[in-house]
Formats: C-alpha cells, structure tokens, sequence
C-alpha cells in the first residue's frame, strides 16, 4: 500500500538573493570547521596508530587465561571459553536460557516516509520546487517517528507493543579473568534462537496477566498480530538472538587482579578489545590499525566534500544572479562546482599537509628531503641530456651555403 502527496512551493529571485547572501556566512563557518575537523583528524589517527604499535609491543601474551601476579598493571592477551551459569529470561515470551547475552529485536508493520525533491528556475531568477512524498506500510526495526511526517495526521504509527531489550549475564569468566560489562558490551548479537510455542504454561499465565500481549508463531518470529500472511498497521514481530556460553573469545586488556581494564598507552590513547573465536595479538592489532584507516580516508573525504559544500555556499549569490536567465545559470553553476572542487582539494589537501608537519615531523622531514633528491636529480639528468648541438662551434664562412648558379 502506497499513497503520495506532492507540495508546489516557489520563491521569488529576491528572496533567493537574500538566503544566498545569508549562506556565505554559513559557509565560512562550515570551511573553517572542517579544517580543524581535518587537522585533529591526522592527530587522532597518528596517536591511535602509534598506541596501537606500543599495545603490540608491551602486551603479555599468555598461553592459557591464567592470573600471574608479575603481570598485573600491564596489557595482556588470552584466547579462551566462557563460562557463565546466569539464565537470562524474558517472562513476556518465555524464554529462559543460559547465556552470555540476549538480545529481544521488535519490528512494527507501520508507515514509512519517502521525500523526493525537484527545482525548476524560472524565466526573472524566480524558483519552484514540486517536493513528492511518498507513504507506504512495511516492516521495520522500532517505531519510525510519524511526527515529523508532511502527512502525520493520516499516517500516524501507533507505539510499541513491546519494547526491544538487550540483556547480559552478570558474571561471566575465561579461566581465571571476569569479564567487566564495559567487555561484555563489546560481545556482538549472536545468532537467532528458536521460538517456543505460547502453549505452554508460562507464556499462556503470561498472556492472561497481561504481561505480554498474545502471540502466535511465525517462522523464528513471535507474531502480535491477527494474520502473518497479511499483516496490518501496528502489528508487530519479536525474534531473539542469542549468544551461548561455551565459545571462544579472544582478550586484549589490563589485569587488575582477576579484573580486567581498557589499557592506556604512553600517549594517552586507550584500548579494550574483545573478538570472538580465536585471533592472536596481532590479527587483533591489525584488525584496530584497519578501522583507524578506514576512519582517517572516511572523514578526509567528508571534510573534502564538506569543503565543497562550503565554497559554493560562498560562491551561491553569483549562480543566483546568473539564473535570470536559466541557460546562463546552468553554465555558471557548473563553473562554480568545478571552481569550489578546485578550491577545496587546495584547502583539504594543505590541511591534511600542515597536519602531518605537526603530527609526524620525522616523516615529513623525510619525505621532503626524498622531494628535494628527486627534483635535483631531474633537473641534473635534464641538463646533461641538452643536445650538444645547441653548444657546439659555428660553421665556418661558406660551409653549407647553396651552390652558386652557373654562368
């Protein structure tokens, strides 16, 4: 099911003139953010990278999950399998099992919103947007606020009927080590766990209380509903994933007795890290190094991008003014968007360059001397390779003159 609204709202040239204006400002502001977003950016990733390095260096590795007093204060890795005796339970839909978490996922049948735009500049410099929006019931994870829909009065999503829940056991060891909550946290969503039948005598007591609203089974889904091949809005699908005890992990933390701690390096930086199956020290390492690269690239494209953004926020009065004449405007904005790129990679890139002159002097200084070598080096083999025609003797009188005409 599907319903669509559109909206027609113009704007005047003048009244784009005065946003425009209004814009540079904001755009300003946007470019110098990001400069200092960019900057801390290189910071951020060279510090992580550097504490990582040392984690690699000073981190104990034990063979088995084993408290040894010599190591307490410092970093340590072990490989090993949970034990827990905790039963994590949900009386709503009866489940009961022994395990290190539980997670209850909620889905609601409910409206959804989609908003697509289009704007047309007009003969004078005038504007006209046709904004579509676009309604449709499916299935989604937690409620989609309707509030703030265009069309909230007639797609208006009902509450939840249950609410999602995350559990963990509160006592859970490998070998002689308690795993603290903030690592238990880091334990991911494990895989789905069968559902049970509401026959029997807690879900049904259940139901009757009003504890839990009547359900029937649907697939690995508890249904709240009348028909699952034909759902309606607000009816709702609980599934639960499960992670047992039993399996396992793999720890890079600070032994405090029997406790374990995030590790902080010299430079401040601090790490907690927990795998599951079986990674050594350093696949644990390398698998971190890879997120910090990941979000170094990540923000340094979106603060190019950003940058962009900001220069033709600047640069916006003038598309305004050339779109008088739509054809001129179009031809002026696409000037504008490679002038604004241009300007951005100079900004981003000699950002990113003071930031490594600040952050890694050493590298820099090298890789500024490898520059200078090689542009010395081409400048040298340049010259030799000069034709030595061009510094070679003049011809003496009369050589390679033409022949005189005969008499």
């Amino acid at each position: 099911m599907s319903d669509v609204y559109r909206t027609v709202q113009g704007k005047s040239w003048f009244a784009r003139i005065a946003s425009s204006v209004v814009g540079v400002g904001g755009g300003i502001l946007l470019i110098l953010v990001m400069i200092g977003v960019l900057f801390w950016n290189e910071g951020r990733a060279v510090k992580t990278r550097a504490g990582l390095n040392e984690l690699q260096e000073t981190a104990v590795e034990l063979p088995a999950p084993k408290l040894q007093s010599d190591n307490d204060g410092k970093p340590v890795h072990f490989i090993g399998p949970t034990v827990t005796g905790d039963v994590l339970r949900d009386t709503r839909f009866d489940v009961a099992e022994n395990a290190i978490r539980l997670d209850r996922v909620v889905e609601m049948y409910q409206w959804s919103e989609e908003k697509k735009s289009a704007t047309r500049n007009k003969l004078g410099g005038g504007q006209e947007t046709v904004t579509e929006y676009s309604y449709r019931l499916k299935w989604h994870e937690g409620r989609i606020d309707s509030s703030s829909f265009q069309q909230s009065g007639m797609h208006h999503n009902p509450p939840l009927k249950v609410e999602p829940q995350v559990q963990f056991a509160s006592s859970v060891t490998v070998g002689d080590f308690k795993l603290s909550d903030e690592l238990l946290r880091l334990v991911p969503t494990g895989e789905a766990l069968s559902p049970k039948s509401p026959g029997t005598a807690a879900g049904i007591a259940a139901a009757a209380a009003g504890a839990a609203p009547a359900y029937k089974i649907s697939g690995n889904w508890y249904y709240i509903g009348e028909n699952p091949d034909a759902p309606a809005l607000g009816d709702t699908r609980v599934k639960f994933q499960i992670v047992r005890p039993g399996g396992n992990v793999s720890v890079l933390a600070t032994q405090r007795g029997n406790d374990l701690t995030a590790s902080t390096t010299s430079n401040g930086k601090t790490f907690l890290l927990l795998m599951l199956g079986h990674k050594s020290k350093s696949e644990m390492i390398q698998h971190e190094q890879r997120i910090n690269t990941m979000i170094l690239w990540a923000l340094r494209a979106g603060g190019y991008l950003a940058i962009t953004l900001g220069f033709l926020m600047i640069l916006a009065p003038l598309r305004v003014v050339a779109d008088v004449v739509p054809f001129v405007g179009r031809i002026v904005g696409a000037g504008l968007l490679v002038i604004s790129l241009l300007l951005s990679a100079v900004v981003s890139l000699t950002t990113i360059a003071i930031g490594w002159l600040f952050y890694r002097p050493v590298v820099s200084a090298i890789a500024l001397g490898i520059v200078i070598v090689a542009i010395w080096t081409i400048r040298t083999r340049l010259k030799r390779a000069t034709p030595e025609a061009a510094t070679a003797p003049p011809a003496p009188p009369g050589f390679g003159s033409p022949p005189p005409l005969p008499g």
